[in-house]
């Protein structure tokens, strides 16, 4: 299981790589924004958060090369088990502010229709109260029936949290779960 997600998109005609043997890298996903943008949606895990953290500092460390070509480099924990990610072709990424540590909006995968997810809270500091979700979708059309539905509106609409961001991408690769 995932301890760490990063969400890195790349300067307009940048692409971001990572190799699969990367030391603590559990999951890659190339990422195309809908301006045409690229990214790349990495999970990490070593055992507890802080340790995969210190694997994504040091591939980060190593790769500067790679590194110069990211506009922004987001860093999330995963603060419930991830359900099992499948062949995914759309992505949706969700965040917003708590309002309430205490509460979290109700971003239940099943619910919302989508075929996995992963939850995140934010690990940038000054950002501790970010919290969101990352949801896998095998087509676009599925995508739009989970941003349509009345379960996404009524998690839009809690109390609980304000200041909600939507972004789409498409998945350009399918999922790279590195062999040992």
């Amino acid at each position: 299981m995932s301890e760490v997600a990063q969400l890195v998109m790349c300067r307009m005609g940048k692409r971001f790589e990572a190799h699969p043997t990367t030391a603590g890298l559990d999951t890659y996903m190339d990422l195309r924004a809908e301006d045409g943008t690229m990214g790349a949606l990495l999970l990490w895990k070593a055992g507890n958060s802080n340790k995969a953290a210190v694997k994504m500092g040091d591939y980060e460390d190593r790769q500067r090369g790679v590194m110069r070509r990211v506009a922004t480099n987001r860093k999330y924990d995963i603060p419930q088990p991830a359900s099992a990610l499948k062949e995914a072709k759309a992505v949706v990424v969700v965040n917003g502010v708590l309002v309430e540590a205490s509460s979290t909006p109700n971003l239940a995968a099943d619910e919302l229709g989508a075929a996995a997810t992963i939850m995140l809270r934010s690990r940038e500091r000054g950002q501790e109260s970010v919290f969101g979700g990352v949801f896998f979708f095998a087509d676009e059309t599925s995508a739009d029936a989970f941003l349509a539905s009345d379960a996404w509106t009524k998690a839009k609409a809690d109390a609980c949290w304000s200041d909600i961001v939507v972004e789409r991408y498409e998945a350009v690769s399918g999922v790279v779960a590195p062999s040992a």
